[in-house]
């Protein structure tokens, strides 16, 4: 049988070096009262906010494109379209 001082682990004594003495536990007082109703969200009012924050931050982007590009694509378009229509004239008459 092991020393009453010494630990014993797996047939080897185990050297107690460098660890520091525990401390006596101490009981910390909480408070074991939920918070009153008014005072925190519920988790349900919190995962709505998550969600309409996420589709405000995702349908952000597709409506900034919307409003900012859709000009300069239409323009970008009809230039396009006259440009190919002279191109198209000048063909027939070199054909």
């Amino acid at each position: 049988m092991a020393a009453p001082g010494r630990r014993r682990q797996s047939g080897r004594y185990v050297s107690a070096y460098g660890t520091a003495p525990r401390a006596p536990r101490s009981v910390t007082p909480r408070r074991l009262t939920p918070p009153p109703p008014g005072r925190t969200l519920s988790l349900r009012m919190t995962l709505l906010v998550v969600v309409l924050g996420a589709g405000v931050y995702a349908g952000t982007l597709p409506l900034y494109l919307f409003f900012k590009v859709s000009r300069p694509a239409l323009a970008l378009g009809a230039a396009t379209e006259a440009i190919a229509a002279v191109g198209a004239d000048v063909a027939q008459r070199a054909g």
